[in-house]
This record gives C-alpha cells, structure tokens and sequence, in this order.
C-alpha cells in the first residue's frame, strides 16, 4: 500500500512530480515514497521510473532477510530490522523496513506496525534546513530512531531479567524456568536484529556508499557507537540468562536430590514393618514365638524401637 509521495526541494515539499522540479535530473530536489506491506505490483511502477535493480526489489519484498546494506551502480538497498518492547505481551515485536536511495530519491518499505515513518517524514519537514541535505538525512533520521528502539527495548529486557533473577531466588518451589527460556529468546530476537546492522553501519561510515557522502560518517558515528552498546548490553544479558536458567536447573536438581532422599528415608522406615509382616504372613506350621504369649508384645515393641531408631538416624542426616 502507498502510504505517501512527495518531492522537496531545498527542504520543503512542493508539488509536480521529480522530473518536473529537477528539469533535466540536476540534484536539488528529490522524491521520498513510502510503502506499507506492498505488493511486487504497487511497486513496480516506482522501480521503474527509478531504474531500481530487481533485486533490491526481491530484498524488499522478503522478510526473511538479515539486515544488510547493498550497494548498486546508481542506488543503495539498506534492510533493517525494527524491534519494539510490548509492555501489554511483554514481548518483542519485529518488523523491517527497507530503504533504497541515491542522491535523487528515497523509496522506504515497512513490513509490520513498528515505528511508523509517518513521525520521521512529519517531525524533518518541520526542519527544512535539514531535509535540504537529501535522501542521507532521511537514512540518518531513521537509523538513530531505529537504534533509540533497540535501547528502549534492551531496558524493558533488563527490568525483566531483574525480575526473573529475583524470582529464581526468592522461591525455590516455583521456579521461573519457562520465564528464563522466553526472556531468552526475547534476547536472541533482538540480537539476531541488532547484530547485523553493524556490518551496514560501518559501511556507510565509509564514505563509499552512493547516496551517503563522506562528510557525514561523523553523524553516523554516534548511532554506530549506541549500536554497539546495544549489541554488548545484549550479548551480556544473554550470559546473564544462562546464567540464571543454570541457577534454575541447578536449584530443582538439588531440590529433586531432596526429595528423593526424603522418599527413599521414608521407603526405609516402612520396610521394617513390611518384613514383619511379610514373615507372618507366611503361614508356616511351626513358629515356636507363636506359642509364647508375650512374643506379639516383643515383635510389635522391637519393629518400633528399631522404625524409630531408623527415623532418628535420617533426622540427624537431615534426610527427614
């Protein structure tokens, strides 16, 4: 679906199409599109006036791409990924965004609901002066945003590690150990998002890349350098996970060993009584204590003398 077109020369949005403000393609006005969720189809008539590879194209289209930067004889092709902390789910929701540019035009595709461009496109038209440096501003825009998602994302993952590391000690009968598996896959989604872009990052700082002067590497180096405490922090709290999830595993092992000792403490004080009565209970003829008077008095009082023996004994072994 298209969400908007529109042509800015000098920083400000004007009518007409980009042919129409740059006569013959001189670059002082470019074109900025932008698609929700289109189909080959919608985009077709934008590649082509745009000479856009088809390839970049197929890239935009997949979501089953890794973020990764592309880069083409008249365009670049820059994938990325976009994560989003729902407070509601407590969950990280994904979605991508793929912007391909040059120094004339920007056309951006958005799969999923996160971060819309709509408050890119609407808060840099308030700054014209800024908007009049092109594509690039749009590209920079857009990827301190997207880093500023991921560090949002990151303290909401933090807040619940502390909840699950508090949780894994404070109780040792219900233990969070499908809490510790869904954090960490909640980690591995938003490391699998962040990671990549680094590799894209340092290449636009290279200057090399069409569409991205070489005079702007130092503006992305500030969103490289977040991007890269946000990969750390990550990298960190997933050891910080296992580590918790071993504590977890570790405390129902020891706690299993319990039970089982108090099961088995148990298993032992009621043998003495079933061998008893498992002896008696075989109706032999001849049982000499069977015709004594008081050997029921001595076979009942030593079965408890030697059950209670037995259940001092696990009592000081803290088996019981």
């Amino acid at each position: 679906m298209l969400v908007e077109d529109a042509v800015y020369r000098n920083g400000h949005r004007i009518g007409g199409t980009l042919e129409q403000a740059n006569g013959h393609r001189h670059v002082d006005a470019f074109e900025w599109v932008g698609f929700l969720d289109p189909t080959e189809s919608e985009l077709s008539q934008f590649t082509e006036r745009f000479e856009i590879d088809p390839l970049a194209v197929e890239v935009a289209l997949s979501r089953a791409q890794r973020a990764h930067l592309d880069r083409y004889p008249s365009h670049t092709s820059l994938l990325v990924k976009t994560i989003a902390y729902n407070d509601n789910r407590r969950r990280i929701d994904v979605g991508d965004v793929t912007l391909i540019f040059s120094e004339r035009f920007i056309l951006t595709v958005r799969h999923g609901a996160v971060l819309p461009l709509r408050e890119v496109r609407h808060d840099l038209e308030q700054s014209p002066t800024r908007m009049a440096a092109g594509p690039v501003v749009v590209v920079h825009e857009f990827l301190d945003r997207v880093v500023d998602e991921y560090m949002q994302a990151v303290d909401a993952l933090q807040r619940d590690l502390i909840e699950l590391e508090d949780a894994a000690f404070r109780d040792a009968t219900n233990l969070p150990v499908g809490q510790a598996y869904l954090l960490k896959r909640e980690v591995l989604e938003c490391l699998r998002a962040a990671a990549p872009l680094i590799d894209a990052m340092l290449a636009l700082m290279e200057g090399d890349v069409p569409g991205v002067p070489k005079a702007f590497a130092p503006k992305l180096k500030d969103i490289y350098d977040h991007l890269r405490r946000v990969v750390e922090d990550l990298e960190r709290m997933n050891e910080l996970v296992d580590a918790a999830l071993a504590t977890c595993l570790n405390i129902a092992q020891v706690r299993q060993n319990a039970d089982m000792r108090r099961i088995s403490a148990w298993i032992g004080l009621a043998a003495v009584p079933t061998m008893v009565a498992g002896i008696y209970g075989m109706n032999f003829t001849y049982m000499p204590e069977l015709q004594v008077r008081w050997a029921y008095f001595l076979v009942i009082g030593a079965t408890a003398v030697f059950s209670l023996g037995l259940f001092v004994y696990f009592r000081r072994r803290r088996w019981l």
